[in-house]
């Protein structure tokens, strides 16, 4: 079975994995070296719609609930505008043995709160687990198609933005 959890205008997944996928265009192997600039060379018709985040993390030892979160979180911050977002998934995923990672996939709908130029910076923490790797893939749509209108509901959640409202779905195929 696979699980998605929305959350807070975030898709979040964990599956087993013990690197960042090849497609993402940013990777970190070091905690402390996660910022990336967003390019300024593009096509002038195109607007940052999106970021794709890969956390990768293992547990040499066995997880044990502490009772505060003590789980996964991702910190996004775009430096230029001084905008910060933060995501404490209610679920995560846990490996099987303490030889196999974890990684996290996410999705965050940005809408217009990146430009290009804009520096990013992406933090991981597992708290409970080992850090392995982060990527950063950076996600355009074209300004003539953003008006597109659709009478799909689930679209309409898609298109949700990081608004203050609490809202959480739960997507299982």
């Amino acid at each position: 079975m696979f699980q998605i959890l929305y959350h807070r205008g975030v898709f979040s997944t964990f599956l087993p994995g013990e690197s960042v996928p090849n497609w993402f265009s940013y990777k970190f192997t070091d905690a402390a070296e996660v910022y990336c600039t967003l390019p300024n060379n593009l096509n002038s018709h195109r607007t940052i719609n999106g970021l794709s985040i890969c956390f990768v993390y293992k547990c040499p030892e066995p997880y044990t609930n502490v009772g505060l979160y003590d789980g996964p979180a991702i910190w996004l911050r775009n430096q230029t505008k001084d905008l910060n977002w933060a995501l404490y998934p209610a679920w995560f995923g846990l490996p099987e043995d303490d030889q196999t990672g974890i990684m996290w996939l996410s999705y965050w709908k940005v809408n217009n709160l990146f430009e290009q130029g804009d520096i990013i910076e992406v933090m991981g923490s597992p708290q409970f687990a080992e850090f392995k790797e982060l990527g950063v893939k950076i996600f355009y749509i074209d300004e003539q198609i953003e008006n597109y209108e659709s009478n799909d509901p689930f679209e309409d959640i898609l298109r949700n933005d990081f608004s203050d409202e609490e809202r959480t779905y739960y997507i299982c195929t």
